[in-house]
């Protein structure tokens, strides 16, 4: 629930807000919108506490905006257990992720896709190293062809950050008509994910992108 408020926040806003402004509008939004029960006023002890305990995590946490993909991940890795109305700590690291997820971190994603695509357009144009050469006009307008007319799968792609790469590669290798081709290599996408949140979340990080 919280994680939701913190979702459609970020989602609905078109600037990253800062830790103490997310968490000031989540306290605000958990009054009318019933994360933990009807009223936020008339909360239990130990539902405030579970709050409060969010609060001093994310506080610790060594980012000063907020990423909704590296919020979700840093999430799925977090338990508040409450046994007597309150929570219980663990300094042992003995209440471990049980999503069984991994997310891939963006600069290695952002890699394997330079390595990828780039292998690729060498087998369909004959065109070596395309992302480090100077490249002509026709060696552009052939890869543009190739990267329109091709399907990208991710059977398992969490929030989106091999998509994204792929985008970030056209914006960073493609002269021309960047825009078109990415709306385009969007539309080729097929994207599969357990999770429907970070699905959510890899589709509006993908349409914020193009």
């Amino acid at each position: 629930g919280v994680l939701g408020i913190v979702a459609h926040h970020n989602l609905n806003s078109d600037k990253q807000q800062s830790i103490d402004a997310v968490f000031s509008s989540l306290e605000n939004m958990l009054a009318s919108q019933c994360v933990f029960v009807q009223n936020f006023k008339e909360s239990s002890a130990s539902e405030k506490h579970a709050l409060e305990a969010f609060r001093n995590w994310f506080q610790l946490q060594e980012f000063g905006y907020v990423n909704l993909s590296d919020l979700y991940e840093l999430m799925l890795g977090l338990e508040f257990p409450i046994k007597d109305n309150s929570i219980v700590d663990d300094h042992n690291g003995q209440i471990l992720d049980t999503v069984g997820s991994f997310y891939t971190p963006t600069n290695l994603a952002d890699k394997i896709v330079q390595l990828t695509l780039d292998n690729y357009i060498f087998q369909n144009t004959e065109i070596e190293r395309f992302s480090f050469i100077d490249k002509t006009e026709e060696q552009q307008s052939r890869v543009r062809d190739l990267l329109n007319h091709s399907t990208y799968a991710d059977h398992s792609c969490g929030t989106g950050s091999f998509l994204l790469a792929i985008l970030g590669y056209v914006a960073q290798n493609v002269s021309s008509e960047i825009k078109s081709v990415q709306e385009q290599i969007a539309l080729n996408f097929e994207a599969i994910e357990a999770d429907s949140l970070a699905l959510e979340i890899a589709k509006i990080q993908v349409l914020k992108s193009i």
